[in-house]
């Protein structure tokens, strides 16, 4: 009996079920996607981490190195099972042509390796270590992502007094290098090209690479390592930041992806709780009659879960089905950078593990909201047609009282306020943030004001002067010179260490320089002024436990300081470990800034160009360029969400709202009916339901907004806050957010209604009985 009622109700209304069915699918869908893109993208990167035998800890250093030294160092500890010393030959961009481009404008730092032998292996597509012969090449998988270059073409090495051709034969996957947010690019050649480019290098660098026990600590290994008095002229990472590093990106676009699908999981509660109710309301008579003959009120809750766990059921089955290839699609880049997962119990059960709570948690909420049946009073329905739990409020609004405002209007502001409209604002509300939220961030990973996250204030150029390429006073008069420049600042970067609440020396890098000069914008406190002041990041303030007003011990060359901390700043470069300081102990720095602003914003492309070709090694770029080559790969892919959750945001929109004007329009058919045997218009009627679903769109695009400004940035920076950018802010395009997303959704809500207004003509005083 059960099964022949849920067919004969399923037939009544086969597009309330099917809008159901489709709005749980959707949810279901983006579940599954973003539950897959998080399992995926960790075992990918976990099995490129084996199989490319990566290090537990890298020492970077620029200068010479005593290979020799550094192995009985490594031999003499018991916690280092393995180390390789991998010698590197950074080359200018401006001396580097790729498939016939010149890199002059690349944000990449290229330099020559030959393969490793043990660990940290460079990887090939098909995961086997490459070995390119004389005259070939292998270039890091990031060239081939960003269609820079394919296999059969030529790059081209002219230093002036050598002009190298290589040949393109492989792309290489490294297990340090990989993420598109790394600037680091390692280059595969021949021992014998390696050996014929070497002479022609200013100055090579190191990777100092060990593999640890598993007890080890890299901390303490590194630390043993600098006290040791070895070559360490430059930052070092472990393993776990550069699984960060390679992971964070396809982070960011699975906590868009899950963001979203939370929002119709909640669209989907929403609707369903509307359409029960409204069920119910519908089938009261039937309802009391059941009661009136004896039928027990769970085997009529039972018949309502029925129908509502069918549609739950079918919507999470072809959601799951169809979460899969959009999980493909979205980890394609991911999975070109970091190969093909491994397929696991995890990576099959989580997404269905994560699919079938969200059915759960419809079924819950649906029968919750089935308990109503209980307290519907059988005399009251076969009387009135209508229940207690179920009556219409009241309003105190008296039309007498309103003489201005034509009825029509009044009757749909009146009827807008009403409290069972608050679903429809709930769900108008989610669309807009599910439109919104992701297109704000992708909008802001292309703010040049991004460059907020990135340790720096906000200017036109950023000069990076790597060290043994060209001398700092050199390149700092050539910019002074050029009259196009406003305004400029050096800025050096040096590794020192500070002490941490436990007693130990923890390595941080410090910009020294004038910070006043393109101030930042500070969580808290401000930046240095005077040389025994210094202001930290946000994760390396957590690392030393300090605060505004506190101070911290920083070990330089000319001993130990003590410095007051003025300020904490957010920085998602270097895992987010950095500070900055007016003082000067002459330490050799990592790395060589000069930031400057031109006078007119038209200029910089230009004064870019020409600093570059007078200055050969020296890279110069506009920061907005910079920012955008940093995070282009992660803002695309976070567009093509933007655009998918555009698109789902509308159809649910259309969908819901002829869902719930119809069934408006069906609770109100008396009323129309009496209306229209007073002699009111159609055009006049749908005017009244044009006013009241107009407020409410508007209200709920409102609250969209702001929940997508707030809600939405904590949610985001939940994210970004392990990398160092705690207190994210989106940086919309206002004309989009403000006007064409509104816009839109106005548009398809205007669609609905007048859709479901075409059922005006088939009311009658007659037919409303």
């Amino acid at each position: 009996m059960l099964r022949r009622l849920l067919k004969a109700d399923l037939r009544r209304s086969s597009a309330v079920a099917l809008t159901l069915a489709a709005l749980i699918a959707l949810a279901a869908m983006l579940m599954s996607a973003a539950t897959s893109l998080i399992v995926d993208t960790t075992a990918a990167t976990n099995r490129l981490s084996q199989r490319a035998k990566a290090p537990d800890l890298v020492q970077m250093h620029s200068g010479q190195a005593d290979a020799q030294a550094i192995q009985a160092w490594a031999e003499s500890r018991e916690e280092v099972v393995d180390h390789e010393v991998i010698k590197s030959l950074p080359l200018p961009r401006q001396e580097l042509w790729i498939g016939g481009a010149n890199q002059a404008d690349s944000y990449n730092e290229p330099a020559f390796v030959t393969a490793p032998q043990r660990i940290d292996l460079l990887l090939d597509e098909d995961g086997d270590p490459v070995h390119p012969r004389p005259g070939e090449i292998a270039l890091p998988i990031h060239y081939s992502a960003i269609g820079a270059a394919q296999v059969g073409d030529t790059v081209v090495v002219d230093t002036g007094e050598l002009r190298q051709e290589l040949k393109v034969v492989a792309f290489v996957r490294d297990a340090q290098m990989n993420a598109a947010m790394v600037p680091s690019k390692r280059l595969v050649v021949s021992p014998e090209d390696f050996a014929a480019l070497e002479p022609h290098i200013a100055e090579p660098e190191y990777f100092i690479e060990f593999d640890l026990t598993d007890s080890a600590r890299p901390a303490s290994v590194i630390d043993a390592y600098k006290a040791a008095g070895l070559p360490a002229t430059g930052i070092h990472v472990d393993a776990s930041m550069l699984q960060l590093m390679n992971a964070v990106s396809t982070m960011l676009i699975a906590a868009v992806a899950l963001v979203v699908a939370l929002v119709l999981v909640v669209v989907s509660m929403l609707a369903l709780r509307y359409t029960v109710l409204a069920a119910i309301e519908a089938d009261l008579a039937q309802i009391a009659v059941l009661k009136a003959i004896g039928a027990p009120p769970a085997q009529i809750r039972r018949l309502y879960l029925l129908k509502y766990l069918v549609l739950t059921l079918v919507g999470s089955v072809v959601g799951y089905v169809a979460g899969q290839p959009l999980a493909a699609a979205l980890g394609a880049p991911a999975q070109l950078y970091q190969g093909t997962p491994p397929t696991t119990v995890w990576s099959v059960g989580l997404p269905i593990l994560a699919v079938l709570l969200l059915a759960l948690s419809v079924i819950g909420h649906t029968s919750m909201t089935l308990r109503r049946l209980g307290r519907i009073s059988v005399i009251d329905a076969l009387r009135s047609g209508t229940s207690a739990s179920l009556r219409h409020r009241r309003h105190r609004w008296r039309l007498s009282r309103s003489r201005r405002m034509p009825v029509q209007q009044w009757l749909g502001l009146r009827e807008a306020l009403r409290p069972s409209n608050a679903l429809l604002l709930g769900v108008l509300a989610l669309c807009t943030v599910t439109m919104v939220l992701p297109l704000s961030v992708a909008s802001t990973l292309d703010n040049p004001r991004i460059t907020t996250y990135l340790g720096v204030g906000q200017t036109d150029l950023r000069i990076d002067v790597r060290p043994g390429t060209q001398d700092l006073k050199d390149v700092e008069a050539a910019v002074a010179s050029d009259s196009r420049i406003s305004r400029h600042t050096t800025v050096l970067r040096r590794s020192y260490a500070m002490r941490a609440p436990d007693g130990a020396w923890e390595s941080v890098l410090i910009d020294i320089g004038d910070h006043q000069a393109f101030p930042m914008q500070y969580m808290t406190g401000r930046g240095p002024r005077s040389p025994q002041e210094i202001s930290l990041s946000y994760n390396q303030a957590k690392a030393v436990g300090a605060e505004v007003g506190s101070s911290v011990a920083v070990q330089t060359a000319g001993g130990q300081r003590d410095l007051t901390v003025t300020g904490i700043y957010q920085d998602i470069t270097n895992n987010g470990l950095t500070a900055k300081a007016l003082f000067d102990d002459g330490a050799p720095a990592l790395w060589q800034f000069i930031y400057a602003d031109a006078k007119q914003d038209s200029q910089q492309g230009a004064i870019a160009r020409d600093l570059n070709e007078r200055l050969p090694g020296v890279q110069v770029t506009s920061t907005a360029e910079h920012s955008s080559q940093l995070f282009g790969a992660t803002s695309s892919q976070i567009r093509v969400i933007a655009a998918l959750s555009c698109v789902v945001a509308l159809g649910l929109t259309f969908l819901i709202t002829v869902l719930f004007a119809v069934l408006v329009l069906s609770r109100e058919r008396s009323q129309v009916a009496v209306l229209t045997a007073l002699g009111c218009t159609r055009r006049a009627i749908g005017g009244q339901y044009l006013t009241r679903f107009g407020l409410i769109t508007a209200a709920g695009i409102a609250l969209g907004l702001l929940a997508s400004m707030t809600l939405g940035e904590s949610a985001i920076g939940l994210v970004l806050a392990s990398r160092g950018a705690p207190s994210f802010h989106l940086l919309p395009e206002p004309l989009v957010v403000g006007l064409v997303l509104p816009g839109a959704l106005v548009l398809t809500v205007l669609g609905a209604i007048c859709l479901a207004l075409r059922r005006l003509s088939t009311i009658t005083l007659t037919t409303s009985e």
